[in-house]
Order: structure tokens, then C-alpha cells, then sequence
């Protein structure tokens, strides 16, 4: 008959050790999340009783809303149509909206809602590129647009060029995609231009060979192209870049200008 020896006794005592262990842990966790699970009822809640406190907290909003759900929506300009508008703006000093479809097609009309026409202002639609979500992306005004001195009677625009064969850039799949990764084998010609041209006022015409090109950056991916456009109080032109579809791209802020928002001067000498 065969016989055992201390080696094995003492094998399966080093087995048995870590199992305890794991069990007084186990044990210990457990004690622990009920007492302080009972905790509140020795020590009481975190407060005696409730603060009133002012609507959303601060008082900074009105101390009333409008609660009345029979208000209802309607078509502002039922006699107009456009193709996707991407863009609305009233120009200042004026009864009149710009409006700017996702072609670049930019249109004007007078804030009537009965009125039945729309004049086109400028047509960009030969050189923005129709791609994933974005074509034509920002419309804004100078806001010193008309005014009674000095004048600045610009428009700022945003969009998606065609590539150099005047095609617009592929659907999704056709690249990378969305990832952290980017590379410039993404890049197919075409381009993202923030541009500005100038308005007569007082005929809301495009002044001929107005358009000067502020700037032009090299577009990558299938999307996420940014386009708000704004003037901020401090006079500066804001502009929201996208991260063209790569993560990476946009924390790059040393290497391109992807996934930021741009303030720009543009009362200085554009060249």
C-alpha cells in the first residue's frame, strides 16, 4: 500500500492559505458595505432639512415660463421654398433675411411673411462640394453692415470646395473613417474656405470681384467640416472647426487647425 509523505501535506496547505484569504477579504468587503450602508441611520442625513433656493439656482433666468401648450407652430414663409437651408441671418440695419443653402446658393428677401420672392444674392453652387454633411457650412454679417459710419459691408461665408476635378468628395467607407488615426492619403483635392465678400446695401447685389479668400485649408475625411460662424461682442470673427472624422486630429493643435474654434481679426488688411 502506497504511503504519503510530508511533500504533498505541505503542497496542499500552500493551496489551502489563499483560498482563506480570499475568503476573510471577501468577508471584510461585505462587513464593510453594510456599515456603511447603515451609517445614516447613527449619523443622520447629509442635511436637517430643505433649502429653497431661487429657479435654475441662480435667478439668473426669468422667474416664469411660458406654460401654455396651446401655442403652436407655423411656417414663417409659406409662399418660399429652398433646397436644405443651412443658413438664416437678418442683416443689420435692414428688414431682410440672408439665407444660404447647402449648394451655396445665397439668397435674400424681405422679412414679409407674404412675400413671394426670393432674390439670389451670390451662386457658389460650380465650386462647393455636396460631401457627407458638408457643402456650404457658414453664413455670417459684418455687424457694422450698412451702418452710418464707416461701413463695413461684408459678408463671411464657410464651405466645402469641389476637388480639382470638380467632383465632390466621396460617401462614407471610401476612407479611414472615424478613428484616431489620420493620414494624408485622406486629403482628395478639396478644400474647406472661409471667404469674404462685399454687398452693395442699398440693392443687396454682389459687388463684382469682391471675393477674397481668408482662408483655405486642406480638407480630409467624410465628415465633421464645423461651419459656425459668428461675431462675438469683442468685434472678432469666430469660426468652429470640425475634426474631419479623426479624434487625433483635433488634440493636433500644433499641426493643423481641426477641432478648435478660430478667432479671427478681419478688420486688418487682408493681405
Amino acid at each position: 500500500m502506497k504511503s504519503f509523505s510530508k511533500k504533498p501535506i505541505g503542497v496542499i496547505s500552500k493551496f489551502i492559505q489563499p483560498k482563506s484569504k480570499r475568503f476573510r477579504l471577501s468577508f471584510l468587503v461585505i462587513l464593510s458595505i453594510l456599515l456603511f450602508g447603515y451609517l445614516p441611520y447613527f449619523s443622520g442625513s447629509g442635511l436637517s432639512s430643505a433649502k429653497t433656493i431661487a429657479p435654475y439656482s441662480n435667478g439668473v433666468f426669468p422667474q416664469a415660463i411660458d406654460t401654455d401648450l396651446s401655442a403652436t407652430y407655423r411656417v414663417a414663409f409659406p409662399n418660399l421654398t429652398f433646397f436644405y437651408p443651412i443658413t438664416f441671418r437678418m442683416v443689420p440695419n435692414q428688414d431682410k433675411i440672408i439665407l444660404g443653402q447647402l449648394n451655396g446658393i445665397i439668397y435674400w428677401f424681405d422679412n414679409d411673411e407674404s412675400t413671394t420672392v426670393k432674390n439670389t444674392l451670390l451662386d457658389l453652387s460650380a465650386e462647393v462640394g455636396l460631401v457627407s454633411d458638408g457643402g456650404f457650412l457658414g453664413l455670417t454679417i459684418h455687424p457694422d453692415f450698412d451702418a452710418a459710419v464707416n461701413p463695413q459691408n461684408y459678408f463671411y461665408v464657410y464651405y466645402a470646395t469641389k476637388n480639382a476635378m470638380g467632383q465632390d468628395l466621396p460617401g462614407f467607407g471610401q476612407y479611414t473613417g472615424q478613428g484616431c488615426s489620420y493620414s494624408d492619403n485622406e486629403y482628395q483635392g478639396n478644400y474647406l474656405i472661409l471667404e469674404r465678400f462685399e454687398v452693395d446695401p442699398t440693392t443687396m447685389t454682389f459687388v463684382a470681384n469682391s471675393r477674397t479668400i481668408l482662408l483655405k485649408n486642406r480638407m480630409y475625411g467624410t465628415s465633421h467640416y464645423g461651419g459656425g460662424l459668428e461675431f462675438g461682442d469683442d468685434g472678432f470673427l469666430y469660426l468652429t472647426t470640425g475634426d474631419m472624422a479623426s479624434w487625433k486630429r483635433a488634440q493636433d493643435i500644433a499641426g493643423n487647425l481641426a477641432g478648435g474654434v478660430l478667432r479671427m481679426d478681419v478688420d486688418k488688411d487682408p493681405t
